[in-house]
């Protein structure tokens, strides 16, 4: 895999002039080079007034790129195809491959796979001398050409002169008048063009006398014809239409004696149902709704498309239709949706008596009882059950907003709550007692529940956006689980929404709820859902498994990761939570477009939508499944492959973890095996030691000094070190604020000075009892003022042994270093928990902070989270310092660690705080491909700064030759490369330290390894589960396909014809895709077939670096092809995060 993108990019450096790039740095053998390096080029060059860089200006010689090289596709080894009759053949072989656990697929390969590149448009350099070609062939169009006759090709009378032609018949054929009309009694939407002797200018077949007949499709005379208003209007896909109608009034239209029915059965859809002046084609109004439905063009668009299409030049004047044609493109896909939901087969049922959600697409590899479920189900063994888990995500996006305009009596919806919204009326009655509720976040970084009673977006809002609920596995949105929210993300809206679709769902069956602030929304979740209406309240409580998504566990403190990871929860397979993601992708350009609408038009617009997205899913679970299904088989073995080495290098040990991880995923208050250390020693347990100590001695003693030092000199140690933290803290507030204070800031920071020295007159009065030699050192140091955050406190670190041991009362050197350990403990918890916080808000940043008022927010959070990393390193320093000096003195060995700027990193970061920022590492790669150098008597560099980073410029030499700077370069760049990957990375000592602060010692490394053994276990754990899963899937599509077409074809049973065959034609469409979708799966399944998973896009794990990703796993090949390179959030989040180390 890495050699295959090393070779790509080889084979990208096809210019004449010699450019670096890192592989050029890589000791390796590879011939090729050298013929790519001996370029005919001359060089001028100069340094630099700095001496840091060499100017260089190449003159190269025009040459051929050379020819780069191909790699030899490898001809798929498929097994022959096996042939099906449908969905029962394919239930046999999958019923016995879930009997038993897939073997692992061996994944080498004797070549490797060709790989996608891009190919150069050459057909656009060889197509421009052909430009005067084209051009004249396009001037033609414009005159008569070959067709300038005195007589009509068509009737050949004399008189008629041939001055007409049409513009969308394949024959630019000039016709006389009647003859043009004749032809086009069947085609009266055509667009005709009339020769005035000098150019085409439009005409109209209603001026030339044309008159449409409705009622006799055979062209009969009407014996009452009764002629539509004059300035009737036909719009097409072509544009405007002025056209002559004849309604019928004879015997022949009595089953359709109103005019709309005439117009419908013509496939003219009327403007208004009464007396309708302006009609609108079936085939513009269905190439409206693909368009919008896959282009997301706005009504507005298209009409004005329309216009442009009638006369780009303002010459003719039509009557503005444009809000006729928004009323009926929005019935014409709400009569789609009823007529794709089976109601034009439904003798008994009135459309308006159409039940909640019965108009929703359900997604057919998911559970149903009933439906794609085998009888036995509930008696599957315990192991097994965890694949009639329904997966289900929920999550909130504030861009579908809608401002306050219009009213539910002006802008009624015409199937609210029918398929995806939730029931308009009754939610809103709920809503209105929850005006406001307090939902407190005890976990960082949870912006739903901090903005949850705001409306979080300028203006007026009627809605702030909407709550979705999907299935988690496949993405496709739950009947009645779409919900608006008013004041953000609030809880009584999410749980009307879960509430609703849970109700089409079995209570049998568990519910694995992935939601991004599910650690604060599982709490007295079954009591809110138990509080809320009976018509939306479950009919009995599910059985709920809480996740949050991969992606948006980052954010979380330590405690939520190990709970609620999908990759450490046992039955979840690969899932990963955050395809409902991908949802907001697919609908966000229509978010500009709803935002300006009516509550029922955003309504129905929005149901349409969903509705397509979700057929779009169903036609696509046959490759989806399969690229999962390929990808599962590879990472399989790979997994099984390394937790068989770890398990014999770690044998004596591997049934005490196991033990210990099966223990936890039975009982979750048994110790976590995932669960880093974390330190036990604090300074409150050392406080009330030291509490118990003093209590003790006075007792005993019966110490006259009882009144004198009531608190102790514990107390008073940790009063010092109080005044140790108030300068800390005010120090770092100067620094912050040094630059350019505000008078504001000027007078806070000089209140807190004045404070901190009234505090510190307080302490100093204090000391004077437990140490009466420092006053004699006060009075000394009172010569040179400074500021109150830089006065020494003469704490007994900071003197000699001598005048410690001068001081009365116990040994104050071993009450201090008892402290400064609980310190050490509790800087370093600190320090890792806003480590976490950084990382949630890097991510945050890099993913929604688009516009410079996110920008700035999110660099004032990261600047403040950044200040108290600093105060909590610094802290740490300072306890660090103090013990080092008193371990010497009470001859106790200095367990802690130094820390070094180095150490304090993310536990996901490499060593080198660049590669953690992809940018900069990208930076950095081009850098180093624009640097330049030519061996032999000339040394030179390129016109680029060679420096990586600020660390590489602070140590760049001014006498440094540019040889010298190259040299540093590489040594810095292989630093950089060896620790790109988990398999290389070095994880920071700081997130394995226990109370002690040893990184090597025995428990730590026991601990490490543990943890390491038990991820790696339930790595293989989910993949197994995902195997499972998938097959399962598989079975339970087919069989879904299977169930709704015999339900299709329980309806062709109207008498009807028409609702007959199109009952039909439905059930023939799910018997097809089954047949389709099982013989691609047994080709897979059945044959073996595995795919390389770099050519796979379906790890939909998000892009973030894991603690187990591989160097080779990460897309940083910077002249790929572009489509493989994520840009956007939604492109990232398909995006394959290699999750598993190969090793």
């Amino acid at each position: 895999m890495g050699g295959r993108k090393r070779s790509r990019k080889r084979s990208q450096r096809s210019s004449p002039i010699r450019t670096f790039t890192p592989q050029d740095f890589d000791d390796s053998d590879d011939s090729d080079h050298d013929t790519k390096r001996s370029k005919p080029t001359a060089f001028i060059s100069s340094f630099s007034n700095d001496r840091r860089r060499v100017v260089v200006e190449p003159v190269s010689l025009p040459i051929d790129s050379p020819v780069k090289k191909t790699n030899t596709p490898v001809a798929s080894s498929s097994s022959k195809p096996i042939s099906s009759d449908g969905f029962d053949a394919f239930a046999s072989f999958s019923a016995d491959l879930l009997a038993e656990q897939p073997q692992g697929v061996s994944t080498t390969k004797g070549k490797e796979k060709e790989k996608r590149k891009v190919k150069k448009d050459t057909v656009m350099k060889e197509w421009m001398p052909y430009r005067n070609e084209y051009l004249e062939a396009f001037m033609s169009r414009e005159g008569r050409g070959d067709n300038s006759r005195e007589l009509c090709l068509s009737c050949n009378q004399a008189g008629r002169a041939p001055l007409y032609r049409c513009r969308d018949c394949c024959s630019m054929q000039l016709v006389c008048r009647e003859c043009i009309v004749e032809q086009h009694r069947r085609k009266p939407l055509d667009v005709i063009e009339m020769w005035n002797g000098k150019f085409f200018r439009r005409a109209s077949l209603h001026t030339l006398g044309l008159s449409i007949q409705l009622g006799h499709i055979d062209g009969s005379q009407c014996q009452g014809p009764r002629p539509a208003p004059a300035n009737f209007t036909v719009i097409h896909t072509n544009g405007f239409h002025r056209v002559a109608v004849n309604y019928c009034s004879c015997y022949r239209s009595l089953d359709q004696s109103h005019p709309r029915q005439q117009l419908l059965r013509y496939e003219w859809y009327p403007a208004t149902h009464s007396a309708p002046q302006t009609c609108f084609t079936f085939r513009l109004l269905e190439n409206f709704h693909a368009m919008t439905l896959l282009g997301k063009i706005s009504a507005y668009d298209y009409y004005r498309a329309l216009e442009k299409l009638t006369d780009d030049c303002g010459r003719f004047q039509f009557k503005n239709r444009y809000r006729s044609f928004r009323r009926a493109a929005r019935q014409y896909r709400h009569l789609k949706m009823l007529k794709r939901g089976g109601k034009g087969n439904d003798k008994k049922t009135d459309v308006s008596k159409t039940q909640a959600g019965e108009l929703a697409l359900l997604c057919p590899a998911c559970p149903q009882v009933g439906v794609n479920l085998p009888v036995t189900w509930e008696d599957v063994s315990e192991d097994k059950k965890f694949l009639y888990t329904m997966f289900l995500a929920v999550d909130a996006c504030f861009r579908l907003k809608r401002k306050l305009v219009s009213s539910e009596d002006d802008d009624p919806g015409l199937g609210t709550g029918w398929a995806y919204m939730v029931e308009d009326e009754p939610y809103r009655s709920y809503l209105k007692d929850r005006t406001s509720e307090a939902e407190m976040s005890s976990c960082s970084g949870l912006a739903a529940l901090d903005h949850a009673n705001s409306r979080n977006a300028r203006g007026n809002y009627a809605s702030s956006g909407v709550a979705l609920g999907c299935c988690a596995r496949h993405e496709m949105i739950q009947p009645n689980g779409v919900g608006d929210l008013q004041k953000g993300e609030r809880y009584c809206n999410v749980d009307w929404v879960v509430a609703s679709l849970l109700r089409y769902h079995s209570h049998k069956l568990k519910i694995c709820l992935s939601y991004d602030i599910c650690c604060q929304y599982c709490r007295k979740f079954i009591d809110r859902i138990g509080a809320l209406p009976l018509h939306v309240r479950p009919a009995a409580i599910h059985r709920f498994l809480f996740v949050i998504p991969k992606l948006h566990i980052y954010g979380h403190k330590l405690s939520c990761q190990l709970a609620y990871s999908l990759n450490l929860t046992p039955g979840v397979g690969r899932t990963d939570g955050e395809g409902i993601e991908r949802n907001w992708a697919g609908q966000g350009p229509i978010a500009t477009s709803t935002t300006e609408m009516g509550p029922g038009s955003r309504h129905d617009t929005l149901d349409d939508h969903w509705a397509n997205w979700n057929w779009r899913k169903i036609l696509g679970l046959g490759s989806l499944l399969t690229r999962r299904w390929k990808l599962t088989k590879t990472w399989l073995a790979k997994q099984q492959h390394a937790f068989d080495i770890l398990n014999r290098n770690q044998a004596s040990q591997v049934p005490v973890w196991k033990k210990m991880v099966e223990d936890f995923e039975a009982d979750s208050s048994k110790p976590n095996p995932y669960a880093p250390p974390t330190s036990t020693i604090t300074i409150q347990t050392v406080r009330e030691e030291l509490a118990r100590e003093y209590e003790s001695r006075l007792k005993t003693s019966g110490s006259p000094d009882q009144d004198l030092a009531p608190s102790g000199p514990g107390e008073f140690i940790l009063l010092a070190l109080e005044m140790e933290e108030r300068q800390r803290q005010l120090r770092e507030d100067a620094r912050v604020k040094l630059s350019r204070p505000t008078s504001r800031q000027a007078a806070n920071l000089l209140d807190k000075r004045v404070k901190l020295r009234r505090l510190l007159g307080a302490f100093e009065r204090k000391q004077n009892r437990f140490m009466p030699i420092v006053s004699s050192l006060r009075v000394s140091a009172t010569e040179n003022p400074v500021q109150p955050e830089n006065v020494p406190l003469y704490l007994p670190s900071q003197l000699s042994e001598a005048q410690v041991k001068s001081c009365p009362g116990p040994d104050l050197s071993v009450i201090e270093a008892r402290l400064r350990n609980a310190q050490c403990s509790e800087s370093l918890d600190e320090m890792r928990n806003q480590l976490l916080i950084k990382w949630r808000l890097r991510t945050y940043k890099g993913l929604h902070a688009r516009h410079q008022e996110k920008l700035r927010r999110s660099n004032t959070l990261l600047n403040l989270n950044e200040s108290k990393i600093r105060l909590h390193s610094q802290r740490y320093l300072d306890a660090w310092s103090a013990l080092r000096v008193l371990s010497s003195r009470t001859g106790t060995t200095l367990s802690w660690r130094e820390l070094k700027r180095s150490d304090i990193r993310c536990m996901e970061d490499p060593e080198d705080g660049a590669v953690g920022n992809p940018r900069k590492t990208r930076t950095m790669q081009t850098t180093a491909e624009r640097a330049e150098v030519v061996t032999g008597s000339g040394d030179q560099l390129g016109d680029r700064d060679l420096s990586i980073d600020d660390d590489f410029e602070q140590g760049t030499d001014e006498d440094e030759t540019p040889a010298e700077a190259l040299k540093r370069w590489q040594q810095r760049r292989d630093k950089i490369v060896k620790q790109t990957g988990e398999g290389k990375r070095v994880v920071s000592w700081i997130w394995v330290a226990g109370d002690g602060g040893g990184y090597a010692s025995d428990d730590v490394l026991h601990n490490s390894l543990r943890i390491e053994w038990a991820k790696t276990y339930a790595r293989l754990n989910r993949w197994k589960e995902e195997s499972f899963l998938l097959i399962e899937e598989m079975r339970r599509v087919l069989e879904a396909f299977n169930w709704t077409a015999s339900v299709w074809q329980g309806r062709a049973v109207t008498g009807n014809e028409a609702k007959d065959a199109y009952a039909l034609r439905q059930a023939d469409v799910y018997t097809s895709l089954g047949q389709k979708f099982s013989s691609m799966w047994q080709k897979v399944v059945q044959g073996g077939e595995v795919e390389d998973e770099e050519d796979d896009d379906y790890e939909e794990e998000p892009p973030v670096p894991s603690m187990y990703q591989d160097e080779d796993e990460v897309n940083e090949d910077e002249g790929g092809d572009p489509e493989e390179a994520p840009h956007t959030e939604d492109e990232m989040l398909d995006v394959d995060d290699g999750d598993f180390d190969e090793e």
